[in-house]
């Protein structure tokens, strides 16, 4: 599940905005997503949820995402 989760996340930001994205399996966490735009390097600790819910957002910090097939309130 998490694998089509993030496939589908990465493949969304390419679709909408061009950018491409590497992921790495290993990390603190779920996995660690790199990508370049305007010749900076962005590097994300990345957790994956299926449905995140308030609370857990308000947590997020600088440089986290956290891709997830549905947001509820």
């Amino acid at each position: 599940m998490e694998k089509e989760v993030i496939q589908v996340a990465l493949e969304n930001l390419h679709k909408t905005v061009g950018i491409e994205a590497f992921w790495q399996n290993n990390g603190p966490l779920d996995g660690v997503l790199n990508f370049t735009l305007n010749g900076q390097v962005f590097t994300f600790v990345v957790e994956i949820k299926r449905e995140p819910r308030t609370y857990q957002l308000q947590q997020i910090e600088e440089h986290y995402l956290q891709p997830a097939r549905k947001l509820l309130p």
